[in-house]
């Protein structure tokens, strides 16, 4: 069966791995795979919401949300408390290193969301959120024919 990702986080990532070398891209990838399987799985997502997911469209259910919620607590994007992390730290140092204009934009625009970002009770609203203001800051920053 054909691996797919079914996060809208990915999203996030993949905003910004356009010039960054094939191993760091990769590396993303597959964490992507694996962390969004997981928490597919975990949440029990509808067929509909993995659609939309895959679709990169945002989920209709609560359920298909906390799979962007899922993704960003095993990315360190989020945590249990719904406060915001730093993310990768290693994944994101090695970005620095390998392209610092894509790493200042990553930054930037996470910057941006976290402060529009409204909290919100409800983790999984907050999480979806979050991406969608980073997909949305992602194209702004030109970067839109790669997401």
């Amino acid at each position: 069966m054909k691996l797919v990702l079914p996060v809208f986080m990915v999203l996030y990532l993949n905003a910004y791995v356009h010039a960054l070398s094939q191993s760091l891209v990769e590396e993303m990838t597959e964490k992507m795979k694996m962390y969004g399987l997981e928490c597919a799985e975990t949440e029990n997502v509808s067929s509909d919401d993995l659609t939309a997911l895959i679709q990169k469209q945002v989920p209709k259910t609560h359920e298909g949300k906390c799979v962007i919620l899922c993704t960003a607590k095993k990315l360190n994007i989020m945590r249990d408390d719904g406060s915001i992390g730093e993310g990768d730290v290693e994944w994101l140092a090695r970005v620095k290193i390998d392209d610092p204009d894509v790493y200042d934009k990553m930054i930037n625009t996470h910057k941006k969301c976290i402060a529009d970002t409204v909290d919100n009770e409800d983790l999984c609203e907050k999480a979806t959120r979050l991406t969608i203001c980073i997909f949305i800051e992602s194209k702004k920053n030109g970067l839109d024919k790669y997401l």
